[in-house]
Protein backbone atom coordinates (compact mmCIF):
# COMPACT_ATOMS: atom_id res chain seq x y z
CA UNK A 1 0.00 0.00 0.00
CA UNK A 2 1.54 3.33 -1.04
CA UNK A 3 2.20 5.73 1.79
CA UNK A 4 0.99 9.33 1.56
CA UNK A 5 3.64 11.68 0.31
CA UNK A 6 2.95 14.29 2.99
CA UNK A 7 2.73 14.01 6.75
CA UNK A 8 -0.14 15.46 8.72
CA UNK A 9 2.08 18.39 9.68
CA UNK A 10 2.98 19.08 6.05
CA UNK A 11 -0.68 19.00 5.08
CA UNK A 12 -1.45 21.47 7.88
CA UNK A 13 1.37 23.74 6.66
CA UNK A 14 -0.32 23.75 3.25
CA UNK A 15 -3.62 24.75 4.85
CA UNK A 16 -1.81 27.61 6.58
CA UNK A 17 -0.41 28.80 3.23
CA UNK A 18 -3.84 28.70 1.58
CA UNK A 19 -5.22 30.73 4.49
CA UNK A 20 -2.38 33.27 4.38
CA UNK A 21 -2.77 33.84 0.64
CA UNK A 22 -6.57 33.97 0.91
CA UNK A 23 -6.79 31.68 -2.08
CA UNK A 24 -10.23 30.97 -3.47
CA UNK A 25 -10.77 27.23 -3.64
CA UNK A 26 -13.31 25.87 -6.08
CA UNK A 27 -15.20 22.64 -5.75
CA UNK A 28 -13.80 20.15 -8.20
CA UNK A 29 -16.92 20.58 -10.33
CA UNK A 30 -16.02 24.32 -10.42
CA UNK A 31 -19.39 25.30 -8.96
CA UNK A 32 -18.88 26.34 -5.36
CA UNK A 33 -16.03 28.61 -4.35
CA UNK A 34 -14.92 28.84 -0.76
CA UNK A 35 -12.03 30.23 1.23
CA UNK A 36 -10.25 29.25 4.40
CA UNK A 37 -11.28 32.11 6.63
CA UNK A 38 -9.93 31.03 10.01
CA UNK A 39 -7.37 28.71 11.59
CA UNK A 40 -7.55 27.18 15.04
CA UNK A 41 -3.98 26.05 15.70
CA UNK A 42 -4.75 24.61 19.12
CA UNK A 43 -7.52 22.31 17.88
CA UNK A 44 -5.89 21.78 14.47
CA UNK A 45 -8.88 22.79 12.44
CA UNK A 46 -9.73 25.37 9.82
CA UNK A 47 -12.94 27.13 8.94
CA UNK A 48 -14.30 27.24 5.39
CA UNK A 49 -16.47 30.17 4.28
CA UNK A 50 -18.87 29.83 1.35
CA UNK A 51 -20.28 32.74 -0.71
CA UNK A 52 -23.59 32.28 1.11
CA UNK A 53 -21.81 33.31 4.30
CA UNK A 54 -22.13 29.83 5.77
CA UNK A 55 -19.05 28.60 7.59
CA UNK A 56 -17.96 25.09 8.48
CA UNK A 57 -15.06 23.76 10.54
CA UNK A 58 -12.80 21.08 9.07
CA UNK A 59 -10.72 19.00 11.46
CA UNK A 60 -7.21 18.43 10.12
CA UNK A 61 -7.25 14.81 11.30
CA UNK A 62 -10.33 14.14 9.14
CA UNK A 63 -8.67 15.83 6.18
CA UNK A 64 -5.60 13.67 6.70
CA UNK A 65 -7.78 10.55 7.00
CA UNK A 66 -9.26 11.34 3.60
CA UNK A 67 -5.79 12.00 2.18
CA UNK A 68 -4.45 8.68 3.53
CA UNK A 69 -7.43 6.89 2.08
CA UNK A 70 -6.74 8.22 -1.42
CA UNK A 71 -3.22 6.80 -1.26
CA UNK A 72 -4.30 3.54 0.38
CA UNK A 73 -6.99 2.81 -2.20
CA UNK A 74 -5.35 4.48 -5.17
CA UNK A 75 -8.54 6.40 -5.83
CA UNK A 76 -11.60 7.50 -3.94
CA UNK A 77 -15.01 8.44 -5.29
CA UNK A 78 -17.41 10.78 -3.59
CA UNK A 79 -20.01 8.04 -4.04
CA UNK A 80 -17.86 5.67 -1.94
CA UNK A 81 -18.49 8.03 0.94
CA UNK A 82 -22.06 8.89 0.02
CA UNK A 83 -23.25 5.30 -0.10
CA UNK A 84 -21.50 3.61 2.82
CA UNK A 85 -22.09 5.06 6.29
CA UNK A 86 -19.95 2.35 7.89
CA UNK A 87 -17.05 3.32 5.64
CA UNK A 88 -17.42 6.94 6.76
CA UNK A 89 -17.33 5.88 10.39
CA UNK A 90 -14.12 3.93 9.78
CA UNK A 91 -12.41 6.80 7.94
CA UNK A 92 -13.81 9.89 9.69
CA UNK A 93 -15.38 8.68 12.88
CA UNK A 94 -18.81 9.95 11.86
CA UNK A 95 -21.67 8.66 9.72
CA UNK A 96 -21.56 11.27 7.00
CA UNK A 97 -18.82 13.05 5.14
CA UNK A 98 -21.00 15.87 3.82
CA UNK A 99 -20.51 19.27 5.29
CA UNK A 100 -17.74 19.93 4.45
CA UNK A 101 -16.85 16.78 2.48
CA UNK A 102 -16.69 18.39 -0.95
CA UNK A 103 -14.49 21.17 0.41
CA UNK A 104 -12.13 18.51 1.77
CA UNK A 105 -12.03 16.80 -1.64
CA UNK A 106 -11.22 20.05 -3.45
CA UNK A 107 -8.35 21.14 -1.24
CA UNK A 108 -6.25 17.95 -1.53
CA UNK A 109 -5.01 18.53 -5.12
CA UNK A 110 -3.84 22.00 -4.00
CA UNK A 111 -1.85 20.52 -1.12
CA UNK A 112 -0.25 17.55 -2.91
CA UNK A 113 0.53 17.85 -6.62
CA UNK A 114 0.40 14.06 -6.95
CA UNK A 115 -3.30 14.01 -6.12
CA UNK A 116 -5.36 14.34 -9.26
CA UNK A 117 -9.08 14.26 -9.94
CA UNK A 118 -11.50 13.40 -12.69
CA UNK A 119 -15.24 13.29 -13.08
CA UNK A 120 -17.27 10.22 -13.94
CA UNK A 121 -20.71 11.51 -14.74
CA UNK A 122 -21.76 13.43 -11.63
CA UNK A 123 -19.17 11.71 -9.47
CA UNK A 124 -15.77 13.17 -8.57
CA UNK A 125 -12.85 10.77 -8.23
CA UNK A 126 -9.62 11.65 -6.44
CA UNK A 127 -6.61 9.52 -7.25
CA UNK A 128 -2.97 9.35 -6.29
CA UNK A 129 -0.55 9.71 -9.17
CA UNK A 130 2.79 8.96 -7.47
CA UNK A 131 4.67 8.42 -10.72
CA UNK A 132 5.39 12.14 -11.06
Amino acid sequence: MPQPRLTGEQLWDGIRRLHETRRTIYSLEQRRPHTICELDEERRRYRVRYPSGNRMWVMSDRLYALYREVYARGELRGSDLDEDDDYCVRVFGKRTWHAPGRAMFSVLPLLDDQIRWRTEGRNVVLYANPSQ
